[in-house]
């Protein structure tokens, strides 16, 4: 069996590998065969790619940091303000609610005590909600704060601007976690292995990097 996502109670899993060859994506347990998406990693990819844009005031929200993948790229947000020397300001942390809306009001919790001038979200759903948030204070993006999100789904060509966001590979994730239960098929004693499968910034108008120029006329 696969079991995807970050929500699946523990010992579901663990009662589950007792009785036939489990596989957890998006999800890790030490007794468990997983494949993981690189949530650190890409975190970092994105706040580096904002400091480099020249932002110190760089924001993070999230609809929770008790989710596990959100909590993985909360340490790799940290990690990049890290390396570059920026102290962490709690006042640009925000937490939301559950559902929808998370981003928008994690973004209205935090504008009330701090105006970043970036914002990294845990997901591309909170950063649409963000970008909504940012508009009604008035607000630019990219001028104002600069916004990038991660998972790259359907959502983040169509927000306006379009998401700057880091992309998650499912497909082969996908592919990793069936190749690994086959394994488990023929060798179910096997110790349990971790894949972990990178990540990519995909570049789009709304961190402020990749701008569209006014058309000049003749």
């Amino acid at each position: 069996m696969i079991l995807a996502g970050c929500e699946i109670p523990a010992q579901l899993i663990l009662d589950m590998r007792r009785k036939l060859p489990v596989v957890v994506v998006d999800n890790h347990l030490e007794e468990v065969d997983s494949v993981v998406i690189d949530n650190v990693g890409g975190a970092r990819k994105a706040v580096t790619h904002l400091v480099q844009l020249g932002h110190r005031k760089i924001g993070f929200i999230a609809e929770t940091l008790k989710n596990l993948s959100f909590s993985e790229r909360f340490a790799g947000y940290k990690q990049a303000l890290e390396v570059h020397g920026i102290i962490l300001d709690e006042r640009l942390v925000a937490e939301g609610i559950a559902g929808a809306n998370c981003g928008y009001v994690a973004m209205q919790r935090l504008l009330v005590h701090a105006r970043p001038t970036a914002v990294f979200a845990a997901n591309d759903e909170a950063a649409a909600g963000a970008i909504r948030a940012i508009k009604e204070s008035g607000l630019r993006i990219p001028q104002d704060i600069a916004v990038v999100g991660f998972d790259d789904g359907a959502l983040a060509p169509h927000t306006e601007p379009p998401l700057t966001s880091v992309r998650v590979f499912r497909t082969v994730m996908g592919e990793w976690a069936v190749k690994r239960l086959l394994e488990l098929l023929t060798d179910y004693d096997s110790p349990p292995i971790q894949i972990k499968v990178s990540t990519q910034l995909v570049v789009r108008e709304s961190c402020g990097a990749k701008v569209k120029k006014p058309m000049q006329r003749g």
